[in-house]
């Protein structure tokens, strides 16, 4: 085996089969990125319980062959070499090793047993739909936050996919908040799925701020994003999601509108005085045209008034700012309107001007 390639462009190509590397467990082998040079290409392949990655690189082939090294050194190795233009090939004196070399600098390294790496899931090319890479990045983006990262948790560590009538919706909880994002979409399946919110979260790092169209595959097991040269396969998670519609309140006593800057700074500030993240209490104080922002600790109190526009009854309720400020900055608009019904029913989050984003934190029951 024998090859050239360009640094940069594999670099680039590294990062990304690294993402579905997430952890070796009790296999050094998923620590590795299995390789396979043919026909003026180097396709590189990283295959994981729940994301697998296939890319391919530019290649200048003199002899065809595979490699299996591991994920880590073989990256920080490429990053550090001098010169754009890399050999890789055998060593002729120890047929279990390869050279990499750029200029005079040369590597000799371990060749694993490739007949040992798992192969990556194949997916059915029937059903496919079309999405913009920017589209499916907001989404992304604009939901996992909301998605239990224990996996204990079962069906709520992933985030629903929905496609009905021509509307794409994601739907992500944890228990404590819950957040919905739509998007019309020019497709007409009928989809649900649930997807992992943590491999998602990896995809969204390859997916680019582009109105570029990618090809989603979906199966009863596995979705398949392919990206250019790049497929990444996610497998979903089995089982019903929560009947979230029941858990959205229909009627409201209280609506304000605010400016979300200032919201979420008064909100970040009140975090200050507290070292336990998970503890972030704020109490909200609603009376007439204003929100009073009230945190205190054994450091010290804080106190904050931020005017609103205000519809309907006064109230004093409390939350977990941390849920609030996550909420509130997923929603692009300059002002935000929170609707409330008492201090033990939830709060919803969502954008003056659509729908389309809707955000539901509950509050916490008492706070001094």
């Amino acid at each position: 085996m024998k090859f050239f390639c360009n640094k940069l462009e594999l670099v680039e190509k590294i990062n990304i089969v690294q993402k579905a590397i997430i952890s070796r467990g009790n296999s050094p082998v998923l620590g590795c990125i299995f390789m396979q040079v043919d026909d003026n290409k180097l396709t590189m392949t990283a295959v994981d319980t729940d994301l697998s990655i296939e890319t391919n690189v530019n290649a200048e082939v003199i002899e065809k062959g595979n490699l299996l090294l591991d994920s880590k050194l073989f990256g920080e190795i490429v990053k550090r070499l001098p010169m754009e233009k890399i050999e890789i090939k055998n060593n002729e004196l120890n047929k279990k090793n390869i050279i990499i070399s750029s200029g005079n600098t040369e590597f000799n390294l371990l060749n694993l047993d490739s007949e040992e790496y798992p192969k990556i899931p194949q997916v059915d090319f029937k059903n496919k739909i079309f999405l913009k890479q920017s589209v499916l990045k907001n989404m992304i983006k604009s939901t996992t936050f909301s998605a239990s990262f224990d996996e204990s948790k079962g069906i709520i560590t992933g985030v629903l996919i929905n496609i009905k009538n021509n509307i794409l919706t994601f739907v992500a909880l944890d228990g404590f908040r819950l957040a919905l994002k739509s998007e019309i979409v020019d497709n007409s399946y009928n989809i649900n799925i649930i997807v992992p919110a943590r491999t998602l979260n990896e995809l969204n790092k390859i997916l680019k701020e582009t109105d570029d169209l990618i090809e989603i595959y979906l199966t009863s097991n596995f979705i398949m994003v392919n990206i250019s040269n790049d497929k990444i396969i996610l497998r979903l998670l089995q089982g019903d999601f929560i009947k979230y519609d029941s858990i959205l309140p229909k009627e409201y006593k209280l609506s304000i509108i605010v400016s979300k800057y200032e919201l979420i700074n008064g909100l970040e500030r009140s975090t200050l005085l507290t070292k336990d993240k998970n503890n972030n209490l704020v109490k909200m104080e609603i009376k007439k045209d204003k929100l009073l922002l009230k945190s205190h600790s054994s450091f010290g109190q804080l106190k904050e008034e931020i005017l609103i526009k205000k519809d309907g009854i006064d109230l004093d309720i409390a939350f977990n700012s941390r849920y609030l400020v996550d909420a509130i900055k997923s929603i692009p608009e300059d002002e935000v309107e929170l609707k409330f019904n008492n201090n033990i029913t939830p709060c919803i989050i969502k954008s003056i001007k659509n729908d389309n984003s809707k955000y539901m934190v509950l509050p916490v029951r008492f706070i001094v």
